[in-house]
């Protein structure tokens, strides 16, 4: 019989312990780990696998019940001073004495004791004892080290990482489970309700009881209708389902309509005169956005067949670029929505409306959250980590121009009882891989646009703007976020402020496009500024008017809104044209001596263009 806390399917000789077997495999005596194993066996042949291994294998072999054998057999149990202790709290000693026999008090006296008696009893005794010994221990992966040193920050940087990546751990937690019969479960938050839509091996009567159980919820329906879509048709959830529910448990309905399910439908016309359902803002979680898979055809006919099984009944909305489906309208747990959006559609959704939305479930991560797109590097540096603090106190960061949709969207954000917090940020994905830099157009409607497009006609009245790009460029990105930290780190009498400004700059044609690749190149600043060698920069737009001219047949202009670490500053009212960098203990010098301030920078780096400005005056 095998040993708990020992490999599977060994068998020990009765006469020499010391004398160990494997079962064969292909016995029909093997037991899954979940089960309890045949107790004794008769073994008629034994072979060994290798000569270089001399592992003996028991085939040919049948079952004896233990209550077969009338004859006596004596057992012996070692007992550690752990497991004595264990055994003698939560009363688990008596409940053994319950099912055992009188020689549970001769075993408590000693850590090594011998079962003496008829072998049915001796083999069920020792299984009851084992069986009461199997614990469950749970220990959390933290730092000890004393705080404010190497070794403490070292562990936690790497204690961060491991969070990360849980699945390092997978192949010891193989090992044990096959060689031990211990399961390791590894759970970085306990919370999370993933499993739930991506474990393809949820069984019906776990699905049936999320859908008609006596506990079964609107919340768990929808559970049940995205398990369909993510295991059965390879779709990947994503947006405020993931958000609100599965990992904020938030769940809200309107007041005044709770009562009214049906009430909660809205109902929006488009051109062509269908009418798109919607849920009521109020109610939480809304709905639930799906992705289409990429290398399957999804067939809604089979979808909605799918539903069927587990009498839910849906109305499909077809759009050229998504199925919009009302689902348990008339259901008493209340109605909900699905987008299935297809895939060539999603490949333009590459823009982000706040961080924690940005999350996605996959099919086989029962515990895993993904998200939809890389945030984590530079400028943004928003870990998953950091959604989910967010989600859970219910913050948000605003990653778009702010415009009419996205200032709608924050409405909803609000009524909801969320914060928004931190400065607005723009996220735009990284250009092609052979492309250095890429421009994306600024929404007329967006906040800054209107703030550029004001600032602007300080120039002049007959200014106006043709376009303003985002310029995306992740290796001057990082040039510049790495200068930023470094300057920041020398800032120690302000706070640690890099003081970072955004300021004007022009440049003619020749060097426009050099500037959107290359950036502001240190070799090429101006020699004869009246502060030097260095890059001038102004906060207003005139200054840098004067310095442009008319280009090509389009008659248009070019300026850039730049992103500048001033550091600690240098006021100079007199011009010093020898500077050739800042003075020592300084990383800017901001020049007052003329009608417009200038502040200029010497170091490659130091500044970033942000916005590209065509316009014409």
């Amino acid at each position: 019989m095998k040993e708990l806390h020992e490999r599977t399917h060994r068998f020990v000789r009765y006469k020499n312990t010391k004398d160990i077997a494997i079962l064969d495999l292909q016995s029909t005596l093997t037991r899954p780990i979940s089960q309890a194993p045949i107790s004794v066996i008769l073994a008629r042949d034994i072979r060994y696998a290798t000569t270089v291994r001399s592992r003996p294998i028991l085939s040919f072999v049948g079952e004896i019940k233990p209550s077969w054998i009338r004859c006596n057999m004596k057992r012996e149990i070692e007992i550690s001073s752990e497991e004595e202790t264990y055994l003698n709290s939560k009363s688990i000693w008596s409940r053994i004495k319950s099912k055992a026999s009188k020689w549970i008090d001769q075993l408590r006296k000693k850590p090594i004791s011998s079962l003496i008696g008829t072998t049915g009893t001796v083999l069920n005794n020792e299984l009851h004892l084992r069986e009461e010994m199997v614990t469950t221990m749970k220990f959390e992966l933290k730092n000890d080290c004393q705080q404010n040193t190497t070794y403490y920050n070292n562990l936690s940087t790497n204690l961060e990482s491991v969070t990360k990546m849980t699945y390092i751990f997978n192949p010891m937690k193989w090992r044990w489970e096959t060689q031990k019969q211990v399961k390791i479960m590894i759970n970085n938050n306990p919370a999370r309700k993933t499993s739930r839509i991506t474990d393809s091996e949820r069984t019906m009567v776990d699905l049936y009881n999320g859908v008609k159980g006596t506990h079964a919820t609107r919340e768990s329906r929808m559970e049940v209708v995205a398990w369909i879509a993510v295991c059965k048709f390879y779709c990947k959830l994503e947006g405020g389902f993931v958000r609100d529910w599965v990992v904020g448990n938030y769940a809200s309905r309107p007041a005044g309509l709770i009562n009214n399910p049906q009430d909660w439908i809205q109902y929006v016309t488009k051109a062509n005169g269908k009418k798109i359902p919607y849920m009521y803002r109020e109610v939480v979680p809304a709905d639930l956005d799906c992705h289409l898979p990429l290398h399957a055809y999804f067939d809604i006919d089979k979808f909605q067949d799918e539903l069927h099984k587990f009498n839910i009944i849906c109305e499909v909305v077809r759009e050229d670029w998504r199925y919009v489906l009302l689902i348990d309208k008339d259901a008493p747990t209340g109605p909900f929505t699905m987008d299935l959006i297809e895939p060539h559609v999603a490949l333009t959704q590459d823009r982000i409306d706040f961080d924690v939305s940005n999350l996605l479930l996959e099919k086989d991560y029962p515990h895993e959250i993904g998200m939809r797109i890389d945030i984590t590097r530079s400028p943004y540096l928003i870990e998953l980590k950091t959604i989910v603090e967010n989600i859970k106190s219910k913050h948000f960061q605003v990653l778009r121009p702010i415009d009419k949709l996205i200032t709608d969207r924050i409405q909803k954000m609000t009524l909801r009882q969320w914060t928004q917090t931190g400065e607005s940020m723009n996220y735009i994905p990284p250009p092609p891989l052979k492309h250095y830099a890429v421009l994306v157009p600024l929404p007329t409607s967006s906040t800054l646009y209107q703030a550029l497009s004001q600032q602007m006609q300080q120039i002049g009245s007959s200014v106006r703007i043709v376009s303003i790009e985002a310029i995306k460029n992740p290796l001057l990105e990082d040039t510049y976020e790495a200068m930023k930290k470094t300057i920041a780190k020398q800032c120690k009498s302000q706070g640690y402020n890099p003081n970072e400004q955004k300021l004007f700059m022009v440049h003619m044609a020749p060097i426009i496009n050099g500037i959107v690749e290359d950036g502001f190149d240190d070799r090429f600043f101006n020699p004869n500024g009246a502060w030097g060698h260095g890059a001038y920069f102004a906060d207003d737009p005139r200054k840098s008017y004067n310095f442009t001219s008319v280009e090509g047949p389009t008659q248009t202009r070019v300026m850039f809104y730049n992103k500048v670490t001033l550091g600690i500053v240098l006021s100079q009212n007199a011009p010093n044209n020898a500077l050739r960098s800042a003075p020592q203990g300084f990383h800017s010098v901001k020049g007052t001596g003329f009608q417009y301030i200038e502040y200029v920078v010497y170091r490659y780096g130091q500044a970033l263009p942000y916005l590209k400005i065509t316009y014409k005056a």
